[in-house]
C-alpha cells in the first residue's frame, strides 16, 4: 500500500524561541528542540537526533537522560547514519514510551514509511533542509584538514554562537601538539 501524504493547502507550522538566554546560547537556532526533548526526558521518555560519535562520524542516538541531552545540541550539516534506531523507536513506542524523533524531512518520513502507522506517543521533530552533503564528503574534509594542519579534530561547531551569534561562521576544535586549538571553519 503506498503512502499517502496530506495535500493540505494550509498545513500548521510554528515558529518557537526558548525563553531561556542559556539554552538558547548553548543551541544552533532558537533553542526549541532542547526545550521538547526536556520535556520528553521528564516524563520517562526517550530522545533520538543526531550526534558526532568516534572522532566525528554523524549518527543518530537514543537518549534517555537529560545528562546525554549535550550530545544532541546543534546542527551537524551532514548526513546521518540512521542505524537501527528506526526499530528502536518501534520497539519504545510498542513499550508505551514518549518518543522524540528529530531529523532531516527525509529521515522523519522514512521513520513514518518504516512504521506504518500513526502513534499518539511520537513527536517527530523535522528541520528545514537544504540538502546535506553526503557523510564521504565531510569525511574527506575532516581528513584533508587533520593532514594540512598536522591536528586532530574533535569538534565541528556550526554556526557557533558564541563567536557572533545566528550568523557566525563555524568553527573547528581540536588539539594540536597537546594545545586546544580554535579555527574558523569558513573564510
Amino acid at each position: 500500500k503506498k503512502e499517502q501524504h496530506s495535500k493540505d493547502k494550509n498545513p500548521i507550522a510554528y515558529a518557537c524561541v526558548n525563553n531561556d538566554p542559556q539554552e538558547i546560547a548553548t543551541a544552533t537556532s532558537g533553542g526549541a528542540f532542547g526545550a521538547i526533548a526536556k520535556y520528553v526526558l521528564t516524563q520517562n521518555g526517550i530522545v533520538y537526533g543526531c550526534a558526532y560519535q568516534n572522532h566525528l562520524q554523524v549518527k543518530h542516538i537514543r537518549i534517555d537522560n537529560i545528562s546525554e541531552l549535550h550530545l544532541l545540541k546543534g546542527s551537524k550539516y551532514v548526513q546521518s547514519e540512521i542505524g537501527d534506531t528506526y526499530k528502536q523507536v518501534q520497539n519504545d513506542l510498542k513499550d508505551g514510551k514518549l518518543v522524540l524523533y528529530s531529523g532531516t524531512p527525509c529521515q522523519i518520513a522514512g521513520l513514518k514509511g518504516f512504521l506504518r502507522k500513526e502513534y499518539v506517543n511520537l513527536i517527530t521533530i523535522d528541520l528545514i533542509c537544504h540538502g546535506v552533503p553526503p557523510v564521504e564528503f565531510f569525511d574527506k574534509f575532516v581528513s584533508w584538514y587533520e593532514k594540512k594542519h598536522n591536528v586532530v579534530l574533535d569538534k565541528v561547531a556550526f554556526r557557533d554562537k558564541g563567536n557572533g551569534g545566528w550568523r557566525s561562521s563555524g568553527y573547528l576544535y581540536g588539539d594540536k601538539n597537546g594545545k586546544k586549538i580554535k579555527k574558523k571553519l569558513y573564510a
